[in-house]
């Protein structure tokens, strides 16, 4: 009976140790630090598609992006494909693929992406208005404050303890159980008073 309660205690242990380790979270290190911000000035001629492809930017780099303009308009930052895609077709095939790969429609929008191998980022902006609108670009660079090398020793480490731990608390058991198993083998005073 000793020995079934021991070795639920112990497997409740190794299940608790199972599952701390499995469910620590990794902390995803996206800094907050950014760079300064690069603003830039477009103008939306009425009623028709523009195509913004920003160059020179910091390649592979995590960017903040805000666009804000003074009329309603409908756009959004798109991928290379689909900006090459949307270049080529005609104006009705154009709205309904815009349609497919969804847009925002208004007067300001923020998201952030990935900049390319080029430092370029791409958007495509439809103005329905019966007048120019002005678009202001604004980006930030996120940069990370931490190596990624650092996240891995830290987790390792983090790991590594949770290890350490749980060989120590069963290294306890195991020897609380050896020394219960033991007391079960000694004769009680009365066995022994009897075996004299």
């Amino acid at each position: 009976m000793k020995k079934k309660r021991i070795f639920s205690q112990l497997s409740h242990i190794f299940i608790i140790i199972l599952v701390l380790t499995s469910t620590t979270s990794f902390v995803d290190i996206n800094g907050e630090e950014t760079t300064g911000p690069i603003s830039k000035n477009y103008s939306l001629p009425l009623q028709s598609w523009t195509f913004i492809h920003e160059v020179n930017l910091t390649e592979n780099q995590v960017t903040r992006y805000l666009w804000v303009s003074d009329l309603s308009v409908q756009g959004r930052e798109v991928t290379k494909e689909q900006f090459n895609t949307m270049q080529g077709q005609s104006l009705s095939e154009r709205s309904a693929y815009f349609e497919t790969i969804g847009y925002y429609d208004g007067i300001q929008d923020s998201g952030k992406t990935t900049t390319d191998i080029n430092g370029s980022i791409y958007f495509v902006f439809f103005n329905p208005n019966s007048s120019p609108a002005n678009l202001d670009l604004t980006y930030t660079y996120q940069s990370n404050n931490i190596q990624p090398w650092v996240v891995g020793l830290i987790s390792g480490i983090g790991i590594l303890l949770f290890i350490i731990i749980g060989i120590y608390v069963a290294a306890k058991i195991r020897r609380k159980m050896l020394k219960d198993a033991e007391e079960e083998r000694e004769p009680s005073a009365a066995e022994r008073y009897m075996n004299m």
